[in-house]
C-alpha cells in the first residue's frame, strides 16, 4: 500500500543491489504515450544526465529497443539493442501492464560476459514486474 514512487525507487534498489546490475534506469512516458524521458539513474555513467535522455515509442522506436518492446508488450525484456554500448546483459521491465503503464525500468551490468541473463534473475524480474503493475494499479483507481 506505499505509494507507487516508493515501489519504484525499492525495485530499482533491488535491481542494482539484489541482481547485481551495474546501472538502473527510469524512464517515464510523456502525456501523448509517444516517448519515454529520463527520469533517474542509480549506477555511474559519467558526464551522463538521465533527464536528458529521450526514447521514442510506438513506430519511431527501433525494432530492436527493449524499452519500447517491453512497454509496447507489457512484459520484461532481455534482449534488444541496448541503450548504452557497454552495458549486457540487459533487462527493460514496464511500470504497469498495457493502459496503464507510466514507464520502463531498463538495466545493464558492464563487464559481464553472460549471453543473456540467468533464468533465476529473469523470473526475479517477472515478479518485480507484477509488483510495479499491482502497486499502479492500486493507486490508479
Amino acid at each position: 500500500r506505499e505509494p507507487t514512487a516508493s515501489i519504484i525507487t525499492r525495485v530499482m534498489e533491488t535491481m542494482a543491489w539484489g541482481l547485481e546490475f551495474s546501472r538502473v534506469l527510469l524512464l517515464l512516458v510523456t502525456p501523448g504515450r509517444n516517448k519515454l524521458i529520463g527520469r533517474m539513474l542509480l549506477g555511474n555513467i559519467e558526464g551522463f544526465d538521465p533527464k536528458h535522455l529521450e526514447r521514442p515509442l510506438g513506430p519511431d522506436a527501433g525494432s530492436y529497443a527493449p524499452d519500447a518492446l517491453a512497454f509496447r508488450e507489457s512484459r520484461p525484456v532481455f534482449t534488444g539493442d541496448p541503450i548504452f554500448e557497454d552495458g549486457w546483459p540487459i533487462t527493460a521491465i514496464p511500470i504497469g501492464f498495457n493502459q496503464r503503464a507510466i514507464g520502463i525500468i531498463y538495466a545493464d551490468k558492464v563487464g559481464q560476459h553472460e549471453e543473456i541473463l540467468p533464468g533465476r534473475d529473469q523470473a526475479a524480474i517477472g515478479v518485480l514486474a507484477e509488483l510495479l503493475d499491482r502497486s499502479v494499479s492500486m493507486h490508479s483507481k
